[in-house]
């Protein structure tokens, strides 16, 4: 059934309103504006993975590495690192410990395109990232969780602020857990997160930085994914707490000089199951099999060695522990409400966007796809939901008012033809045709034609009585419903009074049984003459009552007491 145009056109006021407004994580937040969005993600997570199995770890330490970098006090997982560099920043792609290693943006591209397909400006990169990375564990075989939605996306990323808030290589345990501690993750956090991402894929590369780069090209997750030699050639060639067969192994396709073709061969960061979610990678720590140094640190006679070992032995304690750790994580100083904003493409913000999008060369390109369009005034276009009657002639009414080129994407082309120009026009007037395009974005495309006719009644409502627009018709509309309901609430009683007399009368024929009016009974008023007195027969005399139909009178007390006499006389 249609919505109502009126409750639409106050919904709409709220939308307005509310990037005024302060709001909170919630795992229902798009559940109106976007309810298709988990099935969209997963989908494409999915097809990512299948085409590239370490894809998965991919977009689950891009994930990491978001929320771990702080731009500003009050933000922490909000797409930042998606961003690329700008004449006003540079981003944090080329950061020491993001260069060489995270990967999967065109990947994230992808998910974002499918996403704004279904939910055009309603989801934020930092919340497509979010369950991405819940998506890639669940395939992989890990646990899942219910992820918290509501994030919004910087404006801005920042080099310097990756390159600090990531623990520099051959951190301590220590200040590993200082680090965590600073984003208000515990040490059991940090053990539970490095199952998967391991500490050095986590954040760094352990290994020669001496040119400023992190060498590092896997994964991001250390039971499903791979490490260069430079990245491990100096745990295996310097440290003792190796397990000496696993050395061996390690050594003979990584040798200890620098510099040569060796430096790029890969060793699986997990021997058992390098493509699984499992628990493997601390049953490897137990055996001194950490292909990393700060892997090793973990299970190395210090105080984590008690958690590891029960990792090991426990595989669902390990997923509980995980799907918490990475609840709170995604917790880390969201934008929320008026803050922030909601991209459409994830490596630009809307005023990069727009900034390229108007730039000469843009300008000219979009002319020419227009202009290769065949017969495009004749054929139009259909870009509303199937089933609804939307405007196929170019250009259309939003367009020729504001005189201007009717693109193919037109946001108002479905929805105002240039048969019915006063539609927009009042529209325009009232709200703005800026506002009715983040309006109609807004809502759902199979609602949108609703939305249309909607915003259309408002704001001729508006017009006609600017004070209350459609609230005045809507206190109308309810004043003749509170008539109308009084009309037939008394014709309802007629009915009842009508229905209770024939069953007096029926009960009456068949008794034998003489039904006194009320008048008869009372007498008559006193300007009237008397009639002469009724000759009752027997067996009795009954009254007509407003429950059983009638009732006997024994004497004219009882005829005093009856108050059914005046309604029913």
């Amino acid at each position: 059934m249609a919505s109502s145009p009126a409750a639409f056109a106050v919904l709409a006021a709220l939308v307005l309103l509310s990037g005024t407004s302060s709001a909170q994580l919630s795992t229902s937040y798009y559940s109106y504006s976007c309810p298709s969005l988990s099935s969209t993600v997963k989908g494409a997570v999915q097809s990512a993975i299948n085409s590239e199995k370490r894809m998965g770890a991919s977009l689950l330490r891009l994930f990491f590495h978001d929320c771990f970098v702080n731009v500003r006090a009050s933000q922490g997982c909000d797409g930042s690192i998606l961003l690329d560099d700008t004449s006003s920043f540079t981003g944090e792609k080329t950061a020491k410990p993001n260069t060489n290693s995270v990967r999967g943006f065109d990947v994230v591209d992808g998910i974002k395109t499918a996403v704004e397909n279904a939910c055009p400006g309603a989801v934020s990169c930092a919340d497509i990232l979010a369950i991405a990375a819940r998506d890639s564990v669940v395939i992989l075989g890990g646990p899942t969780w219910d992820v918290k939605l509501g994030r919004r996306d910087s404006k801005t990323a920042s080099l310097s602020a990756a390159n600090s808030n990531i623990p520099p290589p051959n951190s301590s345990l220590a200040n590993l857990a200082s680090s965590f501690s600073n984003k208000g993750l515990s040490t059991k956090d940090l053990v539970a997160l490095s199952g998967k991402q391991g500490l050095n894929f986590f954040f760094f590369l352990v290994g020669d930085s001496s040119n400023g780069l992190y060498n590092l090209d896997i994964a991001g997750a250390h039971t499903i994914g791979q490490a260069r030699c430079t990245s491990f050639r100096a745990h295996i060639y310097n440290d003792s707490n190796v397990d000496p067969s696993f050395v061996q192994t390690r050594q003979s396709n990584c040798p200890s000089a620098s510099g040569g073709s060796g430096d790029n061969s890969l060793a699986p960061l997990d021997l058992q199951t390098p493509a699984g979610f499992d628990n493997n990678y601390y049953k490897n720590l137990v055996g001194k099999k950490g292909l990393l140094h700060s892997d090793q640190e973990l299970y190395n006679g210090g105080s984590t060695d008690s958690q590891v070992s029960s990792y090991g032995n426990s595989q669902s304690s390990f997923f509980a522990d995980f799907a918490a750790a990475m609840i709170k994580m995604g917790d880390i100083s969201p934008l929320t409400g008026s803050n922030g904003e909601i991209r459409k493409n994830c490596r630009k913000t809307p005023r990069e966007e727009h900034a390229s999008m108007s730039s000469p060369r843009e300008k000219v390109k979009r002319e020419v796809e227009a202009l290769s369009i065949p017969d495009r005034a004749n054929n139009g276009r259909q870009l509303g939901a199937a089933g609804t009657n939307l405007n196929t002639i170019t250009p259309c009414a939003a367009c020729k008012l504001l005189r201007r080129r009717c693109a193919q994407d037109c946001p108002f082309s479905p929805y105002f033809s240039p048969h019915e120009p006063q539609k927009f026009a009042s529209v325009h007037r009232v709200f703005g045709a800026s506002n009715v395009s983040k309006m109609l974005m807004e809502v759902p495309e199979p609602q949108r034609a609703d939305a249309a006719n909607s915003l259309v009644y408002e704001a001729n409502l508006r017009l006609r009585d600017p004070i209350y627009g459609c609230m005045g018709a809507i206190s109308a509309l309810q004043q003749q419903v509170q008539a109308l309901e009084a009309e037939l609430k008394a014709v309802r009683t007629e009915i009842l009074k009508h229905k209770y007399r024939q069953q007096a009368a029926a009960a009456a024929a068949a008794n034998n049984v003489v039904v006194i009016p009320t008048s008869a009974l009372l007498g008559p008023s006193p300007d009237v003459a008397a009639p002469p007195p009724a000759v009752v027969p027997p067996p009795a005399v009954h009254l007509l009552d407003g429950v059983s139909g009638y009732r006997s009178i024994n004497s004219p007390s009882s005829i005093a007491r009856d108050h059914n006499l005046s309604y029913f006389g």
